[in-house]
């Protein structure tokens, strides 16, 4: 996050935080050094919010920091087991969250958001080189073809957040749609919107070993508040891809 403009954060005077800031690129994020250095950045950040009269304090963890579980992940209710770096600081941060909005008695929530997607994210994230890959017609072999992950589409997650905050959710949320879709599917599905053969996409055999074979959110608790996801995973690929074509042309 670098040194905080404090300056500027006075003069905006604010009453809440999102703090979504954090190393995410694939390949690097789960065992960057950088890790532990965002926890104290955002540590630092906390309370000098809290210090400034802020009163409502959010974080945005992932779903990874939970262990893997056949059955959909619950909120203070499914086990935790961070098994990288990544998600271990990400949890350690919670932690912090929940004691320094604990001691100056302010709300917190923490977001537990699943596999999110769309326009605008890193070309390195499965998604996005998934379609240039088969958009070249180059064949694709899913590593992990029967994982099973909750794909939310971005702009789902940015209504999920405001939907929470608005209706005074607290404690940890989950941001997911709730259904699990196999990774070779999605990898199949991706072939048929960027107009490839899905003959393109096969399953490696042996496959990889996967730390977290099975990811799904159960989303209830943002559900309560009537929020819903809208973008199904056709559709989001289909914008995902408009995006990605339209850069290149």
């Amino acid at each position: 996050m670098g040194e905080i403009p404090w300056r500027e954060v006075d003069s905006f005077a604010p009453t809440a935080l999102i703090h979504l800031a954090w190393i995410a690129r694939p390949g690097v994020n789960f065992t960057s050094p950088e890790n532990d250095l965002l926890v104290e950045q955002s540590a630092a950040l906390f309370r000098g919010l809290v210090e400034r009269g802020v009163r409502n304090l959010t974080g945005t963890g992932t779903f990874i920091e939970y262990a893997t579980c056949p059955e959909p992940l619950v909120e203070d209710v499914s086990p935790l087991k961070p098994l990288v770096c990544y998600s271990r600081a990400k949890l350690a941060t919670l932690e912090v969250l929940r004691d320094i909005a604990g001691h100056a008695g302010v709300d917190w929530s923490w977001f537990r958001v699943f596999n999110a997607y769309g326009e605008g994210e890193d070309a390195a994230r499965m998604t996005s080189f998934l379609m240039r890959q088969l958009a070249a017609g180059t064949p694709v072999s899913v590593k992990t073809p029967e994982s099973l992950r909750d794909y939310i589409h971005a702009a789902d997650v940015a209504e999920g957040m405001l939907a929470s905050i608005e209706s005074g959710l607290t404690g940890i949320v989950n941001i997911g749609t709730g259904e699990g879709v196999r990774v070779l599917e999605l990898a199949r599905q991706i072939a048929i919107t960027v107009g490839a053969d899905p003959g393109l996409v096969t399953a490696q055999d042996p496959p990889n070993e996967d730390l977290m074979p099975c990811a799904i959110a159960d989303s209830s608790k943002l559900r309560s508040t009537g929020w819903t996801p809208r973008v199904n995973l056709e559709n989001g690929l289909q914008r995902l891809w408009q995006s990605i074509h339209s850069a290149t042309r």
